[in-house]
C-alpha cells in the first residue's frame, strides 16, 4: 500500500511544534519532528508574535522532512485562538 505523509505545525501562544503523520497499510502513526519556541515581540505597547522566527522554525521543520527524504502529501497549520487577548493584542 502506499504511504501517505501529512505535516501539521501546532503554533501556540509560546512555543509551536511540527507533527508528521504517516498513513500506511491503514495504519495512522503520529511522531513529533521539531519543537520550537514562540517568542513575543513588543511593538507600541502592544505584543505580537515574531512572524520572521516562525517562519525560519516551519522552514527548518521541512527541512528536517526533506533531510530524511519524507514525500510530504499535505501540510497544516494551526494557531492558538486566543493569543493576543492573553497577551494584550488586539481583544486584551
Amino acid at each position: 500500500m502506499k504511504e501517505y505523509n501529512f505535516l501539521a505545525f501546532d503554533i501556540g501562544a509560546t512555543s509551536g511544534r511540527a507533527v508528521l503523520g504517516t498513513l500506511k497499510d491503514a495504519k495512522f502513526e503520529m511522531k513529533e519532528i521539531h519543537r520550537f519556541p514562540n517568542p513575543m515581540v513588543e511593538l507600541h505597547g502592544r505584543f505580537y508574535w515574531d512572524i520572521y522566527h516562525l517562519y525560519t522554525s516551519l522552514i527548518e521543520s521541512l527541512t528536517i522532512c526533506a533531510r530524511q527524504r519524507i514525500r510530504l502529501h499535505s501540510i497544516g497549520i494551526d494557531t492558538c485562538q486566543h493569543a493576543g487577548s492573553l497577551h494584550g493584542g488586539a481583544h486584551g
